[in-house]
């Protein structure tokens, strides 16, 4: 996806205007938690400014904005100032706040992005059409809102399809974006009542690897168009199961509404799709603005705000993400994923209790849905209780008509990892060859799978060449690049293996086993003083019990031939990249 090489340098420094601007200290009173009277106590205007800066790097976003709000109240007409409140706001789902500064950073930048897409948003909602075309035509055609431009420039062409379509022939020439155009034209010329070109659009937007969202919304139009079983059949096609196992029944018999029907949800769809694909470019803040206009214009999105809780997931705020996890309807599908990313969030805050229970629950609640029992097995896992993991996985083997698909290579891949830590390495390596014979070259297992080969010194060549190719795939993962250096050592090939262990260090410079490799090496190397230097930063980095007794042997008495101890491999594979779910 080309979504990456679009991301603007940020929304703040996108809507800050050049000068300063009039009327902007009326920016509303509430602000929840973290709120600061206004009215006596301030500190100055720099300060508290200064203040909220910390807070917004820190995603303390409550206090980000009650500082900024006060910094405003000091210094009404800074522009740059209210720049970061108007950020603020909207992060917080304080739109109405973010609405009293529109009309002044406008007047100071009338080409602010963020500012115009707000306006685009309230002018929709009030029906003021013509004012909405004129702010879309403001958005620049550079970096992400060219995109956001394009899409929004075409859902506003005055309900005419041929009016869209230059815009969606401009989203088209950005490389990667030909289906999401697709999926627009689909759902605008559905709209407008073009059966026969929707259809053509649908199919088109469908691609090789289409998410549920898309899946959903090509099955709800043919259904509409009297082909259920065509319908139905897309779900195990591309998403591994049925629509019913998968909690999307289809209507028996009865004719479904479009789920986009008008302008409006138009452009919440798109602005879904522009934050589902910020979260998987690694742009989460940018994901939270998307989400929170896409709910402004259709606040009964479930998707929307599945996208905001994995947002801020992101960054960090697994609280907040558990509050819009939970706002979910538990009886809908997402409301009962969102309950699974709720125990997944409770194990990472130290409660693998509490997440077992709900986990336990909710396999009880769907007997036929493997996902609770994968993440029990995880959650197990993480507390190293591998043989009960093990069980756990292969009660989720038992929920799932044909395993043997792409689809299901990370649970191989993850009851592989378990079996490895539980010290039974056949089992493991059946399973870990079995992920990678049905994903190919999937680095994860490749590196994995090599890597455990070279920490049992078996057939070192092939494992040289499985982590040699999962680094050509993930040059910068450090832990994959440690791999490599670890397996020129274990060859002998002392150089190569500092070179690349150095190179693993600068990558992941906090890694206490990655440190210890380098001193390792550099031991082998003849490089003592150097060894020992970072045998004794390894110790300082919180090594785990097993790793830090050996390095304090060697430190106290160091061998001819110096290896680092039992290697953790979790951190080299399964904490690296949780295993995805098939058919989700």
């Amino acid at each position: 996806m080309a979504l990456v090489a679009l991301l603007a340098l940020g929304a703040c420094a996108e809507i800050t205007p050049s000068s300063g601007a009039s009327g902007l200290a009326d920016s509303g009173n509430e602000v929840g938690q973290g709120q600061i009277d206004t009215h006596r106590d301030l500190p100055s205007s720099h300060s508290a400014y200064l203040i909220g800066l910390v807070a917004q790097n820190q995603h303390d976003f409550a206090d980000s904005l009650a500082f900024y709000q006060a910094a405003l109240a000091q210094d009404p007409t800074n522009g740059e100032i209210a720049g970061h409140l108007f950020v603020l706001a909207i992060v917080n789902g304080k739109l109405d706040m973010a609405n009293k500064l529109t009309e002044p950073l406008l007047a100071a930048n009338p080409s602010a992005p963020l500012v115009n897409l707000l306006a685009i948003v309230e002018d929709i909602k009030a029906g003021r059409l013509d004012e909405a075309r004129a702010a879309a035509a403001r958005l620049p055609r550079q970096d992400v809102y060219r995109v956001t431009g394009a899409l929004t420039r075409a859902w506003l062409a005055a309900g005419k399809p041929a009016g869209a379509e230059p815009s969606l022939q401009e989203l088209e020439a950005v490389r990667g974006f030909g289906e999401i155009a697709s999926l627009h034209r689909a759902l605008i010329l559905d709209q407008a009542g073009d059966r026969p070109g929707a259809e053509a659009a649908y199919r088109s937007a469908l691609g090789e690897g289409a998410p549920v969202r898309v899946v959903q919304l090509v099955a709800n139009f043919l259904t509409r168009e009297g082909k259920p079983d065509e319908a139905a059949a897309l779900y195990p096609k591309y998403l591994g199961a049925t629509e019913a196992e998968l909690g999307f029944p289809l209507p028996n018999g009865a004719v479904p509404a479009p789920l986009v029907p008008d302008t409006a949800t138009g452009v919440a769809e798109a602005l879904f799709d522009l934050g589902n694909l910020m979260n998987g470019a690694d742009a989460p803040n940018l994901a939270l603005l998307n989400a929170r206009l896409a709910l402004e214009l259709k606040p009964d999105f479930p998707e929307a705000r599945i996208v905001l809780a994995q947002a801020f997931e992101a960054v960090k705020r697994p609280d907040l993400a558990r509050e819009i996890y939970a706002s979910l309807d538990p009886a809908t599908t997402l409301g009962w994923t969102a309950r699974l990313r709720i125990a997944a969030l409770k194990q990472q805050d130290g409660d693998g209790d509490g997440a077992r229970a709900d986990l336990n629950a909710l396999a009880a609640q769907r007997p036929d849905r493997p996902e609770p029992l994968v993440e029990l097995g995880n959650s197990l896992s993480a507390d190293k209780r591998y043989p009960q993991a093990i069980a756990a996985y292969d009660q989720a083997f038992g929920r799932i008509k044909d395993p043997d698909t792409a689809n299901w290579w990370g649970l191989y891949y993850t009851r592989g990892t378990a079996y490895e830590r539980a010290r039974n390495w056949p089992k493991a390596e059946t399973d870990l060859r079995k992920a990678l014979a049905l994903e190919p070259n999937q680095p994860s297992v490749m590196n994995y799978l090599g890597y455990s080969m070279v920490d049992r010194g078996d057939r070192l060549p092939e494992a040289l060449k499985l982590i040699k190719g999962a680094v050509s795939q993930r040059p910068d993962d450090g832990y994959i690049v440690d791999s490599l250096g670890w397996a020129y050592y274990r060859l002998g090939d002392y150089k190569n293996a500092e070179t690349t262990l150095e190179h693993a260090v600068e990558l992941k410079p906090a890694d206490a086993e990655i440190n210890a490799h380098l001193g390792d090496a550099y031991w082998q190397g003849g490089r003592r003083d150097e060894a020992r230097l970072q045998w004794q930063r390894a110790l300082g980095l919180n090594p785990e019990p097993d790793l830090a007794k050996a390095i304090e042997a060697k430190l106290d008495k160091p061998p001819a031939r110096a290896p680092s101890g039992r290697a953790k491999p979790a951190k080299h594979a399964a904490e690296a990249e949780p295993a995805p779910h098939g058919g989700t």
